[in-house]
């Protein structure tokens, strides 16, 4: 099963509070662009695996 680690969890609430403040460079908002990609591709893998047991395959 696919599963973040806790330094990327922590990284991403990092990133989120220093936008928050105003903080963020360039790099971290790249950065943070790529996490996000990497969320949605988790959760298509995770969505197209539960589909693939409801389907019975």
């Amino acid at each position: 099963m696919f599963k973040f680690t806790e330094e990327l969890q922590f990284r991403l609430e990092e990133l989120s509070e220093k936008k928050k403040a105003g903080l963020r460079t360039r790099e971290e908002d790249a950065e943070l662009a790529g996490i996000r990609v990497l969320i949605c591709n988790f959760f298509n893998c995770k969505s197209a695996i539960a589909q693939e047991k409801l389907d019975g395959a």
